[in-house]
C-alpha cells in the first residue's frame, strides 16, 4: 500500500522567525495528516534548533537536518545517516578562518558550538535554545550543548556537519565563494538575509536525503 509524504523546510517556509509557528500553519499540517499524509522536515538547521518544531507539528517521518547531512529518527532521535565534512577539508577551512581571525559556528552530533557567542546568528540560535528547554518533555532522551569554545583543537577534532561563517559585504562574500569553490569537496549556501555562508559535505543534499528516507 502506497502513502504520500511531504517534507517542509523551516525558515521562510513553516516559520517566519526564530521560534514560532502560526496556528494557521499548524491547522494546515493537521489537515494533511488527517488525510493520511506523512509529514517531515528538511532544514539547514541543526537538530538542536529544530526538534522542538518537529515535536510541535508532530512529524511522522525522519528529521533531515544540516542541509541533508544528518538524518534522525523522529521518535528517539537516533541517527539514521551522517555526512560529515571530510577531515582534510575541515582542517583547511578551520585553519583559514583562524588565520583570518574569522569567527564561526559548527554543528555536531553533540551540539552547536561557536568561537564567539556574541555573533548575531548565534543570538538567534540562543533564542531557539530557550524555546527548546521550555518545550522539551521529560521523556525525551535528547541531550545537547550550545556554547562558546576557544580551543581551536576542539574544532579540528570534532566530526562536523556544518561550518557557519558570517560575512560582511559583497567583497568578502566573493572571496569566500572563490575559496570554497577551489576546495571542491564541500557544498555551500549563502544567506543574504543572515549574511552567512553555510558549508557542508559535498555528499550532503536535502533532496538526496529525502530520497534516502523514502527508499
Amino acid at each position: 500500500m502506497s502513502s504520500k509524504c511531504i517534507y517542509f523546510d523551516l525558515d521562510g517556509t513553516l516559520i517566519s522567525n526564530c521560534t514560532g509557528i502560526t496556528n494557521r500553519t499548524l491547522m494546515a499540517i493537521n489537515y494533511l495528516k488527517s488525510k493520511g499524509v506523512r509529514i517531515g522536515i528538511a532544514t539547514g538547521r541543526s537538530l538542536f534548533s529544530s526538534f522542538n518544531i518537529a515535536k510541535t507539528i508532530g512529524v511522522n517521518m525522519p528529521i533531515i537536518c544540516a542541509n541533508g547531512a544528518w538524518i534522525i529518527h523522529q521518535d528517539d532521535f537516533t541517527t539514521i545517516n551522517s555526512k560529515y565534512i571530510d577531515s582534510k577539508t575541515q582542517y583547511k577551512i578551520i585553519k583559514m578562518l583562524r588565520l583570518s581571525n574569522k569567527d564561526f559556528i559548527v554543528y555536531t552530533h553533540s551540539g552547536i558550538y561557536t568561537t564567539n557567542s556574541s555573533l548575531d546568528f548565534f543570538k538567534k540560535l540562543d533564542k531557539t535554545h530557550d524555546a527548546i528547554k521550555k518545550n522539551q518533555q521529560s521523556n525525551l532522551s535528547l541531550m545537547y550543548e550550545v556554547k562558546e569554545v576557544n580551543d581551536v583543537k576542539f574544532f579540528l577534532e570534532e566530526n562536523i556537519f556544518n561550518i557557519i561563517v558570517p560575512y560582511e559585504g559583497i567583497t568578502e562574500k566573493i572571496e569566500l565563494e572563490k575559496t570554497l569553490k577551489n576546495l571542491g569537496t564541500v557544498n555551500f549556501a549563502f544567506s543574504s538575509f543572515s549574511c552567512i555562508v553555510d558549508i557542508f559535505s559535498s555528499e550532503a543534499d536535502k533532496g538526496k536525503a529525502i530520497k534516502t528516507v523514502i527508499d
